[in-house]
């Protein structure tokens, strides 16, 4: 092989070696993945008395705090409780 020629591919190599270390250098860093499953513990939450849910502030899925309001019932039929036991509790006096 001639010279020039081997001059040439040496040049041509090492240009290549220059470029791709300078890519290796300079991207960004990349997304972790990771492989494998998640854990978790399934929750069921509801009213523990009958009645009608008048508001509901969470969405399946959504994080939630510890003592957080998940929901609101209809407190109709425990006001009518309350009374029928004041009424019962004066009767007994």
């Amino acid at each position: 092989m001639a010279p020039g020629k081997r001059f040439a591919l040496l040049i041509a190599g090492a240009a290549t070696v220059a470029g791709l270390w300078w890519w290796l250098g300079h991207r960004g860093p990349s997304d972790t993945s990771w492989q494998g499953y998640a854990e978790a513990d399934f929750v069921k939450i509801g009213p523990t008395q009958q009645g009608l849910l008048t508001a509901v502030a969470v969405a399946r899925g959504d994080k939630v705090t510890a003592g957080a309001i998940l929901f609101e019932q209809d407190d109709v039929a425990d006001r009518a409780s309350l009374a029928q036991a004041a009424a019962q509790l004066a009767q007994a006096e």
